[in-house]
């Protein structure tokens, strides 16, 4: 039992004794310091409504800035843009296409570090996350030559919170795991028309809770590889047209694997590579009393990105 105890007193010292680097996942900024990030993916998405296959696939842009107010407490604010951004539907004879570019909805947040490993043996991190709609969402319509775009808006804003534990147990592995809630408040989008005016539809609000698990390894301090699964249940949610028709969404659970590679390019830059591959469940909806399903649903990504620390 003595010989158990101070295993353990061994296992917590070496915790306390890892530094954490810019670059690992449980980094914290110091005060009056600031990163900015920059990621480009190329995402795929595809799903199959009863018997009509729809793929979206195109370049999203995210960019962050965080700033440490104190060694404590960051705060962050990003846009994201999607560009080229093509929706085709794969079962229509002339492959009807259409796009949606644009701004989504800007990102403002903040995180407390409430402990840290050096006297606590883990971090613990809490955090708050904002995204506001700054236009009305559209989404586009094809059909054959004919097409109108769409917009990457959201059209309902949404307030997440989430909690996050890790730790660097030693200079080559670490861990975290974050659980939070993504709450979405009411809004509404427009279905743009080809001829006419286009039709207005409200979205109820919804709750999503996701958790996600992730490790790193950097064998040395210039290279580090992590994995991440998530697993997000997408809350249930109803949408309404003018004509009072609903179309009733179920919830279901998804779940997403990441792989990133990361190098220490100087001492304030960091570059990564980023590839991710999911395969959604089915799950069903109903429209005006009629049921239907979503099938077939598959995600990738693939992406380069960089951070800066200043």
């Amino acid at each position: 039992m003595k010989k158990l105890i101070a295993s353990s007193f061994l296992v917590l010292s070496t915790a306390h004794a890892s530094e954490l680097k810019f670059g690992d996942l449980n980094y914290f900024l110091k005060e009056n310091t600031f990163t900015v990030s920059a990621q480009a993916d190329l995402r795929s998405d595809e799903a199959k409504v009863d018997s009509v296959t729809t793929e979206t696939e195109g370049w999203f842009v995210d960019t962050l800035f965080t700033y440490g107010l104190t060694d404590r407490l960051s705060l962050f604010a990003g846009l994201n843009y999607q560009y080229d951004v093509e929706v085709t539907s794969e079962t229509s004879p002339s492959n009807d296409r259409y796009n949606q570019d644009g701004l989504a909805n800007p990102v403002f947040g903040g995180v407390f570090r409430l402990w840290n490993q050096a006297d606590s043996v883990v971090n613990l991190d809490l955090g708050a996350i904002g995204r506001v709609k700054i236009q009305d969402q559209e989404f586009g319509q094809a059909l054959g030559a004919d097409s109108v775009d769409g917009n990457a808006s959201d059209g309902r804003n949404s307030a997440e919170l989430f909690a996050r534990v890790g730790q660097k147990w030693n200079e080559a592995n670490e861990w975290q795991l974050t659980g939070g809630l993504n709450h979405h408040f009411d809004g509404e989008h427009e279905q743009a028309q080809i001829s006419g005016s286009n039709t207005k539809f409200d979205d109820s609000s919804s709750t999503d809770f996701y958790v996600k698990a992730a490790y790193q390894y950097r064998p040395v301090n210039e290279f580090m590889m992590s994995l991440a699964l998530q697993g997000t249940y997408v809350g249930d949610k109803t949408i309404e047209d003018e004509a009072n028709l609903k179309q009733e969404m179920d919830s279901h659970l998804d779940w997403d694997l990441t792989f990133k590679a990361k190098y220490l390019i100087t001492s304030n830059v960091i570059g990564n590579f980023t590839f991710g591959q999911s395969r959604y469940p089915d799950y069903k909806g109903k429209f005006d009393g009629n049921n239907f399903d979503i099938e077939q649903r598959k995600n990738s990504r693939i992406g380069l990105g960089v951070d800066l620390l200043f």
